[in-house]
């Protein structure tokens, strides 16, 4: 991604940002793509491989801000270089957990990973599939061997937000940082 890339994915009230090859700087947060474990083996049918992947976020802003940490999704090239098309959908809802919405002081950082699931659809078709917001999910189909990149686009656009928080029930919950992000691609294999 280009930096003139990132201006485009920059919310309006932003007031500044930088990018080199691994990290992602905006208002005083940072964001760094994480794929702890880079080569994945394909499973056999019937089975299915782990893999984690997410993103380090660092407030080195002024002030504390919560990060709604299931708004992060991820998006994945395949070994020649397309967008691969995520589907998915809501399967359950689920209260909020503390866990979910952190609240970074200025200094702290915290490392966010999914578990991303590679199982067989049918003999044919190998997915890899998530969790995402709060009892949905999110899948890519047809996926074959070879060097993919992947990255986490995160956005929220409210200061404020009433969330059903177990086990408090309904709760306004303030300091969200604002904003839109694309981290910088990390690379996996799956051989």
């Amino acid at each position: 991604m280009t930096n003139e890339d990132v201006k485009i994915e920059r919310v309006a009230h932003m007031t500044s940002f930088e990018s080199n090859n691994n990290v992602l700087k905006v208002d005083g947060i940072q964001f760094i793509t994480l794929v702890p474990k880079q080569v994945v083996d394909i499973p056999q049918y019937g089975e299915e491989t782990s893999m984690q992947f997410g993103v380090r976020i660092m407030n080195q802003a002024s002030i504390p801000y919560h990060f709604d940490l299931q708004r992060f999704y991820p998006e994945i090239l395949d070994p020649q270089g397309q967008i691969l098309q995520m589907d998915g959908g809501q399967n359950a809802t689920r209260e909020v957990e503390k866990s979910d919405i952190p609240l970074l002081m200025p200094g702290e950082s915290l490392d966010f990973l999914m578990d991303a699931k590679f199982n067989w659809y049918n003999k044919k078709c190998l997915s890899v599939s998530g969790n995402a917001t709060y009892g949905g999910f999110w899948i890519f189909w047809n996926i074959m061997p070879g060097r993919y990149h992947i990255r986490l686009k995160y956005e929220n656009q409210l200061v404020k937000k009433k969330m059903l928080i177990s086990p408090k029930g309904w709760t306004e919950i303030d300091q969200f940082w604002i904003g839109k992000v694309i981290t910088p691609f990390e690379n996996f294999y799956l051989r």
